[in-house]
């Protein structure tokens, strides 16, 4: 080390040791500004999309988006960022690249010359303080000179139970270059695949439970054939669809007369349960005799034409003693003196003003109305009834002959089922106990 002259080695190495502390402080001092301030609650906000929404004869191989800061390569909601995007038409999944503050899409293959892409980002892009974005995005360009105006639209339905099947994945396929034009449905099951050219397309919905793009152990999906010439509607049923028939999950006793059994699948819809379908035998191979066999849908109708029957016949009860005290009390009023009319008081209103009070506004109840199905539904619980009461504590077999599931797939099978015990009755032979008390006579 050179000291200057004048100084000591040692006052030479204190003061270098002080030039080094401060020059350490000032570097500390220069990193940034201090913790602290407001927590940041704003999601993060799109400030670029590249190329523009609407964009012609875009040349490149990617989509960009870029955020006003840094976002999280885990969003909400999907199992990953990649999930994130649904690019249409596609030929597979789609490379997705993360720097900081852009998110770069590549379409698998490249972009296809004068074709017209959708990119949709959906919602659940978050920051670093977990901040989400609820919006999402939707993007359209073409590589050629013009955009493709086709688009299918329907609704998705959980075929079974009849209820809209939120979240559901929606493809178009072209045939036969497999291009997939993609969307997903909304919480009503409601989709639209727009921006798309005429041709035949096989259309697939699917309620992807492990949201992973393919048809897995019992999801549900439907598909079928389109021809797409403009635009077009499809109501898509889903259902399980596999190459087994329907058979017999369980057989419950309900009561003496009357056996519920649950199918492990639904049953094509033109199928009809008819009795000779069924054979229930004893423990002894003797044959049980039975009534009918009636539909979920048969039992939900007889209870409701039940309830509308007592409902007409409550309406005719009231309009008949409504009639009778309207009659008494005529009557009443006739025998009775009229009493001296006093003078009208005053109201403040101007002669021949409406007195009425104005009827209140109706309730807007559009959004709790739930969309139903219009084909018919299939069938997975079935009742047998008897003409006789089955003995009780006693196993019987019963065997379902050639069931067809909606798939058209038929299967044989079988449960065993057991009577329950009659309930014991209190036993009342017994002296009734000594209280202790005396009778006096």
């Amino acid at each position: 080390m050179v000291v200057a002259p004048g100084i000591a080695r040692g006052q030479g190495t204190i003061a270098v040791r002080r030039l080094i502390a401060v020059m350490a402080l000032a570097g500390c001092a220069q990193s940034g500004m201090p913790p602290g301030g407001p927590p940041d609650t704003a999601p993060p906000r799109l400030v670029r999309v590249t190329p523009d929404t609407n964009a012609l004869n875009v040349r490149g191989g990617a989509i960009s988006f870029e955020f006003d800061e840094v976002v999280s390569e885990r969003p909400r909601g999907v199992p990953g960022l990649a999930d994130l995007f649904i690019v249409s038409p596609s030929r597979g999944p789609s490379g997705v690249s993360w720097r900081r503050t852009r998110v770069q899409v590549s379409p698998r293959g490249g972009l296809r010359p004068n074709t017209t892409y959708t990119v949709r980002m959906l919602p659940g892009m978050v920051d670093l303080d977990n901040n989400m974005d609820s919006t999402g995005l939707t993007l359209v360009f073409s590589t050629g000179p013009t955009l493709a105006t086709g688009s299918i639209a329907g609704r998705v339905f959980d075929w079974v139970t009849a209820r809209p099947a939120a979240r559901a994945i929606v493809e178009a396929i072209a045939l036969p270059d497999s291009a997939r034009f993609g969307a997903e449905a909304d919480s009503s099951g409601a989709f639209v695949i727009t921006h798309m050219p005429p041709g035949q397309f096989l259309l697939r919905a699917l309620v992807d439970v492990n949201r992973n793009g393919v048809v897995d152990g019992r999801e549900l999906f439907d598909t079928l054939t389109v021809t797409l010439v403009d635009s077009l509607r499809r109501e898509m049923l889903a259902a399980v669809r596999d190459s087994m028939g329907a058979g017999i999950a369980t057989a419950d006793v309900r009561d003496s007369l009357t056996l519920r059994l649950t199918l492990d699948r639904p049953l094509d819809t033109l199928f009809v349960p008819a009795p000779r379908v069924f054979s229930i035998k004893a423990a002894d191979s003797s044959v049980v005799v039975f009534d009918t066999v009636l539909t979920q849908a048969d039992v939900d109708r007889a209870i409701a034409d039940s309830i509308r029957s007592k409902a007409v016949q409550d309406s005719v009860r009231r309009a008949f003693v409504a009639d009778s005290t309207r009659a008494a009390d005529s009557v009443r009023a006739a025998a009775a003196p009229v009493p001296a009319t006093p003078p009208p008081r005053p109201t403040g209103r101007r002669p021949g003003a409406a007195t009425r009070t104005p009827p209140a506004a109706p309730r807007d109840t559009s959004s709790r109305i739930v969309p139903k199905p219009s084909a018919k539904l299939p069938v997975t619980i079935l009742y047998v009834k008897f003409k006789q009461a089955l003995k009780p504590a006693t196993s019987y077999r019963i065997t379902a002959d050639s069931l067809r599931s909606v798939t058209g797939a038929t299967r044989t099978s079988s449960r065993v089922f057991t009577t329950p015990r009659p309930a014991a009755r209190p036993d009342t032979s017994k002296a009734r106990p000594d209280t202790g008390r005396t009778t006096r006579g």
